[in-house]
């Protein structure tokens, strides 16, 4: 609810807009890196973030078409008003269900996708196991 919102808010206020990661570069720039090691493991993680976007967005939006903030509405009503539409009713007004679709969807594309795979894998880490701790000390 709200106040689970709330309370994540500052956290979400700090994430970077924009990260400089290699999953966001295009075939030219990872070029530039020809000979690196950083270059088949890009394009595999690339492939992973492509493959589980292709799988997990559909399937979101199969089990629940409202989850991202789109309204439901049937294929009745999208007919209904593109005839109004394409009559001039309306002109190049858009619906506050159109709206908010259109806001929802920038949320919910390969780019975003890939922000947010990004921005959590640069706060991800694992530490390794470094077996039992002497007495006293940090197991850092």
């Amino acid at each position: 609810g709200a106040a689970g919102a709330a309370h994540w808010r500052a956290y979400v206020d700090m994430l970077p807009r924009e990260v400089d990661s290699l999953l966001e570069w295009d075939l030219a720039e990872l070029a530039m890196l020809q000979g690196s090691a950083h270059v088949p493991r890009a394009l595999s993680r690339i492939a992973l973030v492509d493959a589980v976007y292709d799988q997990v967005f559909p399937a979101l939006t199969d089990a629940d078409p409202t989850l991202f903030g789109m309204p439901a509405v049937s294929p009745a009503a999208v007919a209904a008003v593109a005839s109004i539409d394409g009559a001039g009713g309306r002109g190049g007004n858009m619906s506050a269900a159109s709206k908010a679709q259109q806001r929802a969807q920038q949320y919910t594309t390969r780019e975003a996708f890939c922000w947010a795979y990004a921005t959590v894998l640069a706060r991800a880490f694992e530490l390794p196991d470094l077996g039992p701790t002497p007495a006293g000390q940090m197991g850092l």
